[in-house]
């Protein structure tokens, strides 16, 4: 019993970490005006502007962040739902999560990783490209918290 009152804590320490990123995230796409396609001129004129340079980094850091607290989640919940989640890689929780009802596949969390390593090795290269990985941003972000309140809405806890 012990044990599950750890995962719980556990699992709920990440939602608020989930909770707090997507509240810090949400602002600073509000200080650019919201999540939108970007032109390359759009991001020219932002990265002129110090201010503005910070709310896209925090947008770039806080998505990364996100997506890592996300994939630590997926082993909570998993294990609250009563999973054997110690012998199972990333993509096997991904697979048993969409099984069991998540909205996330394979390809999914894929194309979501190969953001997040192109966010982690080639940010600021020129306008254009940030203008491109923002536009991804936007739109993964929106997938992230879909299975984020997802977890959220259930807590992990399965059915008597």
């Amino acid at each position: 019993m012990k044990a599950l009152a750890q995962a719980k804590a556990r699992f709920e320490a990440y939602v608020r970490e989930m909770e707090r990123h997507l509240q810090r995230l949400r602002y600073a796409w509000t200080q650019l005006g919201g999540p939108r396609p970007l032109t390359e001129q759009a991001v020219s004129a932002l990265l002129a502007q110090p201010s503005q340079v910070a709310l896209l980094d925090q947008i770039v850091y806080r998505f990364a962040k996100m997506q890592d607290a996300l994939g630590r989640m997926f082993r909570w919940w998993l294990y609250l739902k009563g999973e054997p989640v110690e012998s199972m890689s990333m993509i096997d929780m991904v697979n048993q999560a969409a099984r069991l009802g998540l909205p996330i596949d394979e390809e999914t969390w894929f194309k979501l990783r190969a953001l997040r390593k192109v966010l982690a090795h080639e940010y600021e290269e020129e306008p254009a490209s940030i203008a491109q990985m923002l536009s991804q941003i936007a739109v993964a972000q929106e997938t992230l918290v879909q299975l984020f309140e997802a977890m959220k809405r259930d807590r992990g806890v399965s059915a008597p």
